[in-house]
């Protein structure tokens, strides 16, 4: 299941080319090049230490890059600064306000701070937008850590940018907060036009909400592209629940030599395959009077995404 999105462009939002960072003789982003596309909820992926954080922090000017070039709505980024900050809302790190004020003084104070003030009506706007009506009045102290989240996407949207970079922001959330920041990320894209960039360790929720991804590794590029193309392209491991699971073994084996494992506690046979082997397979299986109640693939980026890291 993905996301539908809004309106796709051919306009490139970001173009990020040979982008290099060094600490300490360390190399933590090495010749990274990627780009986003007007539309796009454009995952950015890697494992812990892979450059995820620190790439995004040249993206909004937190760190210098040590070479290579930032260009964001065709524009370096180096010369253009101010003008490209204001076209873009960002979520770096985790949200902190005054907690002795509620949503609506909070961001006046930081609309007012960011020498970018807006209009009342704009706040209960942004308030409206990520579902924090009926909330405003309340001091941040008595907030969730999923209303603060929210609260933190009301800030980026202050100024109606067309980008948004956001960097795990369903850090910290429960379940419930995690499905309905989803929800909200990808409202922003289909009914706000908002382009959005979005780092997390939560490949399922990339999975779900981005159509186009980049998964880093050692600070280094290891894949782009399509995320539906991407994980159709391979072999995953696949979960069959069926009526007689060691009949449904012997007869999976004639179309693969990989490893096939069975659990009779809960009829279930695992078995990788390609894209194309699992029709067949289901297919066959029928064919054999086995009755198939379930085909689930195995978590298909989780396994996309360890192959490749």
């Amino acid at each position: 299941m993905f996301a539908i999105l809004g309106i796709m462009g051919d306009q490139q939002i970001i173009e990020v080319s040979k982008l290099y960072k060094t600490f300490s003789r360390t190399t933590v982003v090495n010749n990274l090049s990627f780009h986003v596309m007007q539309g796009d909820i454009y995952g950015f992926l890697g494992p812990n230490g892979a450059g995820k954080s620190t790439t995004l922090r040249m993206l909004v000017s937190l760190i210098k890059p040590d070479s290579g070039v930032i260009s964001i709505f065709g524009k370096d980024l180096n010369k253009n600064r101010p003008e490209m900050m204001r076209s873009c809302g960002i979520l770096i790190e985790r949200p902190d306000f005054y907690k002795y004020l509620n949503a609506i003084d909070n961001l006046k104070v930081i609309s007012n701070s960011g020498g970018l003030p807006v209009s009342r009506k704009r706040i209960h706007e942004v308030i409206e937008m990520v579902g924090l009506t009926g909330h405003e009045h309340k001091k941040v102290k008595t907030y969730s850590q999923g209303m603060k989240q929210r609260l933190g996407l009301a800030q980026a949207l202050l100024h109606n940018p067309d980008l948004l970079l956001l960097d795990e922001p369903s850090n910290g959330l429960d379940p419930q907060g995690i499905r309905e920041m989803r929800e909200l990320i990808v409202s922003l894209n289909k009914d706000h036009s908002k382009t959005i960039l979005l780092s997390s360790h939560l490949l399922y929720e990339i999975e779900l909400m981005a159509n186009r991804m980049l998964i880093i590794n050692k600070g280094a590029s290891v894949v782009e592209g399509d995320v539906f193309e991407l994980l159709n392209q391979g072999i995953y491991r696949v979960n069959f629940n069926v009526s007689d699971v060691i009949k449904a073994k012997e007869l999976l084996s004639r179309i693969t030599n990989e490893p096939i494992t069975t659990d009779q506690a809960t009829q279930t046979i695992t078995a990788t395959l390609s894209n194309h082997q699992i029709p067949v397979a289901n297919q066959l299986l029928v064919e054999h009077q086995i009755d198939v109640y379930a085909i689930k693939p195995l978590r298909a980026l989780e396994e996309y995404f360890l192959s490749l890291t």
